[in-house]
């Protein structure tokens, strides 16, 4: 019997494909002494039977002849099922050994079993690609919600309101000064004026003045001195409205400081009002910039969730469409290998013979077990890195979609696992069965592989979900 070549991959034991092409062969070689033995044996319509036996088996030793080279996938599915439907035709036939048409059929159902995996990985790695999209949408949601929120707070951080309330201080201080300006420029140019009118006044006067005096030379000495009494009145006036104008004068140059002032403040306040102005548009610039800013990122951020949205309904149609109908395929001609290694082993008269189709009902159960638990293992972990992005903060709209999609999967991944235990426990009644047959050293690692399996067979707790490597 083959040696016993044992690993664990993922938490589940395996065989490798090194024991099951050994032991095939070996069954091979069962089945073609079965042959040659009817050969001898039976003639006439017993041909028949035993010719589709022996054919099948012809194939599948040409299929294997190559060792590890192996002719392509859609060749071998060709080749595989050729033989499933020679052999089980060959079934119940005369002339036919039952044991090894069966047998030849479950290897065959067994190699069919494998290209289907071979399909499911296909499917599964292109899932791995939806995975870390997921993670990078994720990344970017939290992102661009994360620079959304900054932006926003920069956004309160701005008071436009205050800009405008200086603005507004700053006009009413520029009304009150201008008014003060143009009241002190009113009064100033009264006063001008009157000064400006004085001193006509006083001109005129004095003109008068001179005409009296010039008639009083001139006049008679009893005329003389009424001239020169109104000559000295009108010089009298004259000298008062000289005063007056020089006191108005005064008094506009006293307001002219003041008024020189008030322009200076004027034109400071104009200057405060031009920057405040400028600050303001500045200020409103900055944040009609972060608004835009902050709607891109809202925008960019919305875009991802839905990009989560789409990517786990994906996951999910493919994982319950084209996925499940690949592992359908794989788990039910594993299946059939399983029952028709077992039907081989009712069939078979050689203790020996049952014992290796025994090793083999228990390969064909293990490899069925190893699928249902990468199944299980891979939906769980997809499941858990959706419910994880679902339950992220902050929230979005779209976590309601991934929460159905992490259960759904949940759900197929706690049906794989019960199934996976259960063709555990089958790998494990099949082994014992052979366990009989086996000595030395091969009992040992047949003992420890039994071991193992009973562990991994035992009802255990769900383990926590580990986000998808």
């Amino acid at each position: 019997m083959a040696p016993l070549d044992l690993k664990k991959e993922q938490g589940v034991l395996v065989q490798t494909p090194l024991h099951t092409l050994r032991s095939s062969r070996s069954l091979l070689v069962v089945a073609l002494g079965a042959l040659s033995l009817l050969a001898g044996c039976n003639k006439g319509a017993d041909d028949e039977g035993a010719a589709r036996v022996h054919a099948a088996a012809d194939r599948l030793a040409a299929l294997h002849a190559g060792g590890s080279s192996l002719p392509p996938a859609q060749l071998r599915q060709a080749a595989y099922e050729t033989i499933a439907a020679q052999a089980r035709a060959a079934q119940g036939e005369p002339g036919a050994d039952a044991s090894t048409a069966a047998s030849l059929a479950a290897q065959a159902d067994a190699g069919l079993g494998s290209l289907a995996a071979d399909r499911v990985s296909e499917l599964e790695q292109q899932l791995h690609g939806a995975l870390e999209s997921l993670r990078a949408d994720e990344d970017l949601r939290q992102g661009q919600t994360a620079l959304a929120l900054a932006f926003e707070r920069q956004i309160q951080a701005i008071d436009v309101a205050a800009e405008d309330a200086r603005i507004a201080s700053i006009n009413e201080q520029l009304t009150a000064v201008r008014q003060r300006v143009d009241d002190l420029t009113a009064r100033i140019e009264s006063l001008e004026a009157k000064a400006r009118e004085a001193l006509e006044r006083a001109k005129q006067l004095r003109l008068e003045e001179g005409t009296l005096r010039a008639q009083a030379s001139s006049a008679p000495a009893q005329q003389r001195a009424a001239l020169n009494a109104q000559a000295y009145a009108k010089q009298r006036e004259a000298d008062a409205a000289d005063l007056e104008a020089g006191k108005l004068r005064a008094q506009a140059d006293s307001l002219a400081p003041l008024r020189k002032e008030a322009e200076r403040r004027l034109q400071g306040l104009q200057t405060q009002l031009a920057m405040a102005q400028r600050t303001r548009q500045a200020v409103a610039q900055q944040r009609t910039s972060l608004q835009a800013d902050a709607a891109q990122a809202r925008a960019s951020a919305k875009d991802a969730a839905e990009r989560l949205a789409q990517t786990a309904q994906h996951i999910v149609e493919v994982r319950s469409g084209e996925l499940n109908e690949a592992y359908t395929r794989a788990l039910d001609r594993f299946e059939h290998a399983v029952a028709g290694f077992a039907r081989a082993r009712q069939a078979a008269r050689d203790p020996s013979t049952r014992s290796a189709l025994a090793m083999e009902q228990g390969a064909a159960a293990h490899r069925l077990a190893s699928l249902l638990a990468s199944r299980s293992a891979l939906a769980s972990a997809q499941a858990a890195l959706l419910s994880s992005i679902a339950q992220a903060e902050p929230s979005f709209e779209q976590a309601s979609v991934l929460a159905q999609a992490a259960q759904q999967l949940q759900d197929e991944a706690a049906q794989a696992a019960a199934a996976h235990r259960q063709a555990l426990q089958r790998a494990v009644e099949a082994y014992e069965a052979a366990l009989g047959s086996v000595r030395g050293q091969e009992r040992q690692r047949l003992e420890t592989l039994l071991q193992l399996l009973r562990q991994d067979a035992a009802p255990q707790q769900q383990p926590s979900q580990q986000p998808a490597p």
